[in-house]
């Protein structure tokens, strides 16, 4: 399941949780594609809830294909998570493409949204 916030300005924060499928992955996109035709470039805050479970293996094909595809109007992704593996998930993602991700714990999220404000 997801949770799209009202973006602030030019950063879009998106909360997720148990398994992301497809479905859900596609009603993602359109928001993102919104803030990329206003913006010209993407911030997204990716919150990874404590229940969030990762991606149902087609979802995330899709979401590698959307960031590569994408990966020059998005200009910086804080994920934001609590357990090892969404550090782990961060770290991957941020090798797959050529945007600025960052993992913070939780109890960073002030921390996130003010990098992503900079």
């Amino acid at each position: 399941m997801h949770t799209i916030n009202p973006p602030l300005d030019n950063v879009l924060w998106v909360k997720v949780t148990g398994k992301l499928s497809k479905e859900e992955y596609a009603d993602l996109v359109p928001s993102w594609e919104r803030m990329i035709a206003r913006y010209g470039k993407l911030r997204l805050l990716f919150q990874m809830e404590p229940g969030f479970e990762g991606w149902e293996p087609m979802a995330a094909w899709d979401d590698l294909k959307f960031s590569l595809s994408q990966q020059n109007e998005i200009e910086r992704v804080a994920m934001v998570g609590a357990k090892k593996w969404h550090e782990f998930a961060a770290k991957l993602g941020a090798l797959l493409v050529d945007s600025e991700v960052r993992y913070f714990d939780d109890s960073e999220i002030d921390a996130a949204q003010r990098w992503l404000r900079e």
